[in-house]
């Protein structure tokens, strides 16, 4: 009896010291709500760089490759006319210059007069587009009128002209820029007029720049292996006639020597060459000669057929070449028509 009296006695007093501090606030019961996840920190960032934009890929742009271009030299020629030959002659063109200074040389090339209009043809051993042509000229330059290159088609294209004149300058190379064609050339020909030069205007050298045919398909035909005959230039009122033909002409009534007919005839080298008159009922006489002024001013010519009568007339000229002056004139001065003709032989 006496201890559980004891005992209410310390629980009463438990009580009454807690109440005397205060409320205490028992710990609430714990909630079936999860802890929120632990964050793993990477040990590094990789940022990746964005996707690449397609974009259309740049076009290459190379430039163009030029064939380089080539220089060369004549290999072959042929000429209206030559002052002799070797010496002065049209085969002194060929090859790289080789006439020293300037002067009147054998070594290079002049036309058998000095007064009149000539043509020098050359050839190349490759044919390319043109860009340039060079004139070396030894002697009483520059009286070039006209140049023309020579296509592998047989097209002769002018690249050049000019009116001509003397130059101080000896010795000189014309230099003439080509463009613009397109056609693959093989030559070049050349026309000078001597009309009013003070002496002969000469050649020593033609050099030819292009670019050839880079795919080696492009050669000189077989056909135009030999320079084709072109006939040049004529003087004064002389009427030009082709070679191997015969044409009706006429000679007016008049005085001798002022009603005279004057005719013009260019060939190739050759091994003769006939000339004449028939089917007439007057004296009429022929003269030939390489010289207009000849005919025009001194009577007769080198090769002449005058015999009394209207029987017809001919002359031969052996190993011809280049351009001949013909004159028919009526001796009694009366008028008639005629048939001129010429035959060459090759």
């Amino acid at each position: 009896m006496k201890s559980r009296l004891v005992y209410y006695l310390i629980i009463t007093l438990l009580l009454l010291s807690i109440m005397a501090c205060g409320t205490i606030s028992l710990p609430s019961a714990p909630t079936n709500t999860p802890p929120p996840p632990a964050v793993v920190e990477p040990a590094f960032t990789a940022t990746l760089p964005p996707p690449p934009t397609a974009t259309t890929a740049p076009t290459a742009t190379t430039a163009p490759i030029t064939p380089a271009e080539i220089r060369q030299w004549a290999t072959g020629v042929s000429a209206s006319s030559e002052y002799n030959n070797p010496s002065w002659g049209a085969l002194q063109v060929i090859g790289a210059p080789d006439t020293d200074g300037c002067g009147d040389m054998t070594t290079a090339w002049a036309s058998e007069t000095s007064y009149g209009v000539d043509w020098l043809q050359l050839t190349y051993a490759t044919p390319v587009i043109p860009t340039q042509i060079n004139i070396n000229q030894s002697y009483t330059p520059d009286f070039v009128t006209k140049v023309e290159v020579l296509s592998i088609q047989g097209n002769y294209i002018e690249v050049y002209s000019a009116p001509g004149g003397a130059l101080a300058e000896c010795p000189y190379v014309l230099s003439i820029p080509v463009s613009g064609i397109t056609e693959y050339v093989y030559g070049v020909r050349i026309t000078i007029d001597q009309t009013n030069a003070p002496y002969w205007n000469e050649i020593d050298a033609v050099e030819l720049v292009g670019i050839p045919d880079s795919s080696g398909q492009i050669s000189i035909p077989p056909t135009a292996t030999s320079v084709p005959f072109v006939a040049g230039e004529c003087e004064g009122d002389a009427m030009p006639i082709p070679m191997n033909t015969e044409s009706e002409q006429r000679v007016q009534a008049g005085n001798y020597p002022d009603t005279c007919e004057f005719y013009c005839l260019w060939v190739p080298d050759g091994s003769q060459l006939d000339i004449g008159i028939s089917d007439f009922d007057v004296d009429l006489d022929l003269y030939v000669d390489t010289n207009i002024s000849v005919l025009a001013f001194e009577d007769h010519g080198q090769w002449e057929s005058n015999a009394y009568g209207d029987g017809d007339e001919e002359v031969s000229i052996f190993n011809p070449g280049g351009r001949y002056y013909i004159q028919v004139c009526s001796y009694e001065g009366l008028a008639s028509t005629f048939l001129l003709y010429n035959i060459f032989t090759p």
